[in-house]
């Protein structure tokens, strides 16, 4: 309830006080108090009265920006992670930034929705659409902020689309760029974890959240159930992306690498004075085959390295694990003329229609090949 010029101001996240008064043009203005009781709230609110009666107080309409990003500051510095919280405070605040070059010293509420594409052209036009992208959340929560507090009466962000990132276009390797990629290799875990890349389609983090057990030698398959991430030095096993366990069937060539893959992990527990079991990693870290159900996987950036040095030994472009995925999914719909839906279970998709957007152009050539056996089983 508003008493005296004050009314309590509450979001999920913060609580204060907001005060009003009447400007020396005799125009209403407003101003949010954070962490901070009633009697601070209306001895802020005499002082700023003090100030307009002495005609030294700067009306709303005058603060600038760089005066309210130290108050945007203070108010995210126990919200946000230490690492986040260091990237806001150099973006808002270092003076050789494009953020406080343009528009650092000018009024908030004078700031058009013109001078902040201004300043996200200048990281498009050096081709850094990340920078713009994280640039336009930035200043927008900003603009939130200083709409929240009364200090502005509308965000100029609500004006301006996010940047768009172009997605790079997807690659697939041609059958003798396969050849030439599994020719080169002689490390017999590599030879397994590529063939079963290729032949799979897995995602990296499903290809290391591989255990032993999951391989079936009796139905010639494979088992996918969980993924594995590693991410700020710590990894983790998660469920699948869509939730969904799939199995997948194996040609006889990958299942006698996996065998002969699966006796060297044998040796190499051995070496610890252990047994493989059924629950170690299929692609572990060798140095913690001897911790047993502790032991970890490999990296999957791991992986993801070795594939640029394969790459640039077969003399191949470069290309990256998601695009073996691709890879596979190509070879299936265009060389082997499966159907969508086949492709579809196989890559681990919840929603079908996904692999008809993203594959359903390369079935196109089936066509002719349906055209074909249609003329040639009907009557003339």
């Amino acid at each position: 309830m508003k008493k005296g010029g004050i009314y309590k101001y509450e979001t999920t996240k913060t609580k204060g006080w907001r005060i009003l008064w009447r400007n020396a043009d005799g125009k209403q203005e407003s101003k949010t108090i954070l962490n901070a009781t009633r009697s601070e709230a209306l001895a802020e609110r005499r002082k700023i009265l003090v100030a307009i009666d002495l005609g030294d107080h700067v009306s709303k309409s005058k603060l600038k920006f760089i005066d309210f990003a130290h108050t945007f500051l203070k108010l995210k510095r126990g919200t946000l992670g230490v690492y986040t919280y260091k990237e806001y405070v150099r973006f808002f605040t270092t003076k050789s930034g494009k953020v406080i070059q343009h528009i650092g010293n000018k009024e908030l509420q004078k700031i058009t929705p013109q001078d902040l594409i201004n300043v996200l052209d200048q990281w498009i036009s050096e081709n850094k659409l990340s920078m713009a992208r994280h640039g336009y959340t930035y200043l927008n929560t900003f603009f939130n902020q200083a709409l929240k507090m009364g200090e502005i009466d509308k965000n100029p962000m609500n004006a301006i689309p996010k940047p768009r990132t172009l997605k790079p276009e997807k690659k697939a390797m041609t059958v003798g760029e396969i050849e030439k990629f599994m020719n080169v290799l002689t490390d017999p875990w590599e030879k397994t974890y590529f063939r079963l890349a290729f032949v799979t389609g897995l995602r990296k983090g499903e290809l290391s959240g591989l255990r032993v057990r999951d391989i079936d030698f009796v139905r010639n398959s494979i088992k996918i159930v969980r993924s594995y991430a590693f991410q700020n030095k710590l990894g983790t096993y998660s469920d699948l992306k869509n939730h969904t366990a799939r199995n997948i069937d194996l040609d006889d060539y990958t299942l006698s690498l996996l065998k002969a893959h699966l006796d060297d992990l044998q040796v190499l527990a051995e070496k610890f004075g252990r047994n493989r079991e059924f629950d170690d990693p299929l692609f572990p870290k060798t140095n913690q085959v001897g911790l047993g159900f502790k032991c970890k996987p490999m990296n999957p950036d791991t992986w993801a390295n070795r594939m640029k040095r394969i790459c640039k030994q077969a003399n191949i472009d470069r290309y990256t694990l998601h695009e073996i995925r691709h890879t596979m999914a190509t070879l299936l719909i265009v060389n082997s003329g499966v159907d969508i839906m086949t492709v579809s279970r196989r890559m681990g998709h919840a929603d079908r229609g996904f692999t008809l957007n993203q594959y359903g152009h390369l079935s196109d050539s089936s066509q002719e090949v349906a055209t074909e056996k249609l003329g040639n089983v009907l009557p003339n």
